[in-house]
């Protein structure tokens, strides 16, 4: 299920995210607020891709080589 990978677990008060975004959508938002050079990246080429974080976040878990990656992994520049 998707559901803890895109709002939060719930298991605290703040742990919930209340947005869903695509990438297009994000992309207008940020370039909205000043960013530039709004583009995807790959986990697999960052500092921290031996490590089981939410931007590697699959389904089914931690299926790289089969799952559906549910993760928007967005990076920008801020003019």
């Amino acid at each position: 299920m998707v559901v803890g990978g895109l709002f939060g677990r719930g298991d605290y008060l703040y742990n919930i995210h209340y947005n869903v975004f695509d990438f297009d959508t994000l992309k207008a938002v940020l370039e909205k607020t000043g960013f530039t050079n709004v583009r995807r990246y790959d986990w697999r080429e960052t500092e921290h891709a031996d490590m089981d974080d939410y931007s590697q976040a699959y389904i089914p878990h931690m299926d790289k080589e089969n799952g559906m990656l549910i993760s928007l992994n967005v990076e920008c520049n801020k003019a």
